[in-house]
C-alpha cells in the first residue's frame, strides 16, 4: 500500500489528454508544491499582442512602390503571398528586403506567432492534479481516460501536440500551422523566444522572462539571429539586426502594470496574483509583477499563482495529511488580466475570492510550517 504522503501527482489537461511531465516521478506533494511554478503560469496565462507594428516598420511617407522591382505587385498578392508563408524566418526575410513588405510581414508574423501560441496554451482547459490513490473523480470525470492519459507516454505535453497535428480534443485550424515530426525544431524555438514586459523601462524583467522561460521547457535557448545575410560586411551585420528587431517586436507579452488573476471559468470565481504575493510571515514583501510573483526583498518566494492553481485542483482519494480535495479540481482554469475577464462571459456574475484563498493559503501553510521550517529555514 503507498503511503499517501509519498503517492505519485501528475497535473492533467483533461480537455486535450495530455499531461505535464514536470509534476510527476518520485517527489511528494509538498516537494512539487514548493518551487518554482513560472512554467504552469505560462501555460495558463493568455500573453497580449502589440496590435499595430512599430514605426520602424512603417514605409516612409516619400516612398513608392516602384522602389519594390519585380515585386512591385497588387497589395492584394502581397496578402496572398505572405499568407502562404508559415515559417517564421521565411516571413522576416521577405518583409525585411523593404519597408513597403514588412507592415504586411509584421502583422502576417504575430497571426502565426498567436495562432503557434494558442494551439499551445492551456488557458480555459479543464485541469486536475491527480494523485495515483484516486479511486474516484469529481463527477462527470472518467477515471480510466484520466489514469491512461497519467501512466501513457502518448498523452505527455509534446506527444499530445505530435498526435494528429494539433491537441487532442481540438480541431485543426486552417488559419493554424499544422505540427509534424519535422516542426519540433521550431516548436523549440517557440518556446524559446523572448517574452517582454510592455514597459521598457522593466529591464530586469527583459531578463526574467527572457533568462528563465527557455530553462523551463528543458534547454538552452539559441540566440535569435537569422543569419539571412551571409558575410562578415557592417551592411550584413546591420540587416541581421534588423531581422532580429523585426522578429522580437512581434513577441507575445505580459503587461507588467495590469492586474493578473488566476480564474475559474466554471465557477466564475478568480484570485488576485498581488494578494496571493503577501502572505506572512513566509513571504513578506514578495509582489507580482505581470502574472507573475517575485522575490521580496523581506521574505522568501515559496508560493505563488502556479502553485495556487496545483493545491485548487489537487484530488485523490486519499490526501492524508495534505489536507481536502481541491475545490477547482477539473474546472476550467486560466490566468488572465483583470480587465480581460469580461470577455469570459461578462464579468457581471464573477466573484473575487482572493481573500477566501489567501486565507485558505495561509492556514495549509501554517499546518506544513515543520517541513518549512525544515527546508526552507522559514
Amino acid at each position: 500500500m503507498v503511503d499517501p504522503e509519498y503517492q505519485k501527482w501528475r497535473i492533467v489537461n483533461l480537455d486535450r489528454c495530455c499531461s505535464e511531465l514536470r509534476v510527476g516521478g518520485t517527489k511528494t506533494f509538498l516537494e512539487v508544491i514548493f518551487r518554482d511554478h513560472d512554467w504552469l503560469v505560462l501555460l495558463l496565462a493568455r500573453p497580449a499582442f502589440r496590435p499595430e507594428a512599430p514605426r520602424v516598420c512603417l514605409p516612409p511617407l516619400d516612398a513608392s512602390r516602384s522602389e519594390l522591382g519585380r515585386l512591385d505587385l497588387p497589395p492584394e498578392i502581397i496578402y496572398t503571398i505572405f499568407d502562404h508563408i508559415d515559417a517564421h524566418g521565411d516571413v522576416v526575410a521577405l518583409a525585411v528586403t523593404h519597408r513597403l513588405l514588412s507592415v504586411t510581414g509584421w502583422h502576417r508574423l504575430v497571426r502565426i506567432r498567436r495562432a503557434r501560441f494558442t494551439l499551445r496554451n492551456w488557458a480555459g482547459d479543464h485541469i486536475i492534479m491527480v494523485g495515483e490513490l484516486s479511486e474516484s473523480l469529481p463527477e462527470g470525470m472518467a477515471l480510466k481516460k484520466v489514469k491512461e492519459v497519467v501512466w501513457d507516454p502518448e498523452h505527455n505535453f509534446f506527444g499530445a501536440l505530435r498526435a494528429e497535428g494539433h491537441p487532442a480534443g481540438s480541431k485543426p485550424n486552417s488559419q493554424s500551422p499544422t505540427l509534424n515530426e519535422s516542426d519540433d525544431s521550431d516548436y523549440e524555438s517557440e518556446v524559446g523566444d523572448c517574452v517582454e514586459f510592455e514597459d521598457s523601462g522593466e529591464r530586469s524583467f527583459f531578463w526574467y522572462t527572457d533568462g528563465r522561460y527557455p530553462q523551463i521547457f528543458g534547454y538552452r535557448a539559441e540566440e535569435r539571429d537569422w543569419k539571412l545575410y551571409r558575410g562578415k560586411s557592417a551592411r550584413s551585420e546591420l540587416d541581421n539586426q534588423r531581422a532580429n528587431m523585426f522578429y522580437e517586436s512581434t513577441a507575445p507579452y505580459y503587461p507588467a502594470a495590469s492586474e493578473w488573476a488566476l480564474c475559474n471559468s466554471t465557477k466564475k470565481e478568480y484570485v488576485l496574483a498581488s494578494t496571493i504575493a503577501s502572505i506572512p510571515p513566509w513571504q513578506s514583501g514578495c509582489e507580482a509583477r505581470g502574472p507573475f510573483i517575485v522575490q521580496g526583498r523581506d521574505g522568501d518566494l515559496i508560493f505563488d499563482i502556479g502553485a495556487l492553481a496545483l493545491l485548487l485542483t489537487a484530488w485523490s482519494t486519499d490526501m492524508e495529511s495534505l489536507g481536502e480535495p481541491g475545490p477547482w479540481a477539473g474546472d476550467q482554469l486560466a490566468i488572465l488580466r483583470v480587465e480581460d475577464i469580461e470577455g469570459e462571459g461578462g464579468k457581471k456574475g464573477w466573484v473575487d475570492v482572493s481573500e477566501k484563498m489567501h486565507e485558505r493559503v495561509r492556514q495549509w501553510l501554517t499546518h506544513h510550517q515543520v517541513y518549512l521550517k525544515q527546508n526552507f529555514g522559514l
